[in-house]
């Protein structure tokens, strides 16, 4: 495979996964979270609760944590990061 056309198959491996969640037959999404039944229903994740960036009632997030939803901080849309210290 000559770089031209690695190139050309990153870019289609790109296009898959820009519409990745439109093709659950190819790919799957999971951290999906499950809706848990009680008196008030909640939501749990399976890897990760993207909530834990946001301050909780202390008034503190998970320490090292952060989520960009949409691609901020040159991080890819959706992605989590933990400090490592």
């Amino acid at each position: 495979m000559n770089p031209s056309e690695a190139a050309a198959a990153l870019r289609e491996d790109m296009d898959d996964l820009a519409a990745w969640n439109s093709k659950p037959g190819m790919f799957t999404d999971l951290n999906e979270p499950v809706p848990v039944p009680g008196t008030t229903p909640t939501l749990k994740f399976p890897i990760l609760d993207p909530r834990a960036a946001a301050p909780g009632p202390s008034g503190y997030a998970i320490d090292g944590f952060d989520y960009y939803a949409s691609g901020g901080s040159g991080a890819p849309a959706g992605t989590a990061t933990v400090q490592a210290r």
